[in-house]
């Protein structure tokens, strides 16, 4: 479980971004996190790696504090961050090297990662597209590459940075049914500025002013179409 205790963070010489929030993910749900531009989102994902420390509270992934050096290795293999745009995270010259990058850094045998490669490839319908420079590829099938990537080296936790701002209808419906099929064992945070794309989640929480606060089932509805009434 990623656990988020009393947590406040703020950049150098500024305000405080965050003041005293809290939040848990745990593997098997997908929380929705939704707010204004500004409110923090990405310094958010940062936070829960280990990328930024918190300036007052404590952030644990599965009993593991982010602000412990020690520890700052195995996090970031336990949590996998996807970017608002996937082409700032992928380095190599093809599809099929790309979803091994991460595999050979962990110096996984060359069978095992050539089987997991495979395995990937045919999962998020990237086998054809192996030998694909990435650049050669739509924005949907950027995004679905990104994943495949994080998730080879065996993450538990996946946050997803405002994943669908690059993609057209057919891309979005593509990666709804990614992160579907996805929550079967994996932990998932899924950010947001757009309320419509809330309704796969279990939960949802509001981040604002500072704050961040869980939105109760009963009060989803009224809540989103409020959100969306006033963009």
């Amino acid at each position: 479980m990623i656990c988020v205790d009393r947590m406040s963070f703020a950049y150098q010489g500024q305000s405080p971004l965050f003041s005293d929030i809290s939040l848990t993910l745990q593997t098997g749900e997908i929380v929705a996190l939704i707010g204004p531009n500004g409110s923090g989102k990405s310094t958010l994902t940062l936070l829960l790696n280990g990328l930024l420390k918190p300036a007052a509270g404590r952030i644990f992934v599965d009993g593991m504090d982010t602000s412990d050096p020690a520890c700052q290795s195995e996090i970031r293999c336990r949590v996998g961050i996807l970017f608002q745009n996937p082409e700032h995270q992928i380095v190599a010259d093809t599809v099929a090297e790309e979803i091994a990058f991460g595999l050979e850094l962990l110096n996984m045998p060359r069978a095992e990662m050539q089987q997991r490669v495979t395995e990937l490839l045919n999962e998020f319908d990237l086998h054809s597209l192996a030998h694909r420079h990435p650049e050669e590829l739509s924005g949907g099938q950027k995004q679905r590459l990104a994943i495949a990537a994080t998730l080879a080296t065996g993450v538990s936790y996946l946050v997803l940075d405002e994943p669908t701002a690059l993609l057209d209808r057919k891309g979005c419906d593509t990666l709804f049914r990614v992160i579907n099929r996805l929550r079967h064992g994996k932990g998932i945070l899924f950010i947001t500025p757009f309320p419509e794309e809330t309704s796969l989640a279990e939960r949802l929480l509001y981040l604002d002013s500072r704050s961040l606060r869980e939105i109760p089932q009963e009060e989803r509805r009224s809540f989103c179409a409020a959100l969306e009434n006033d963009q």
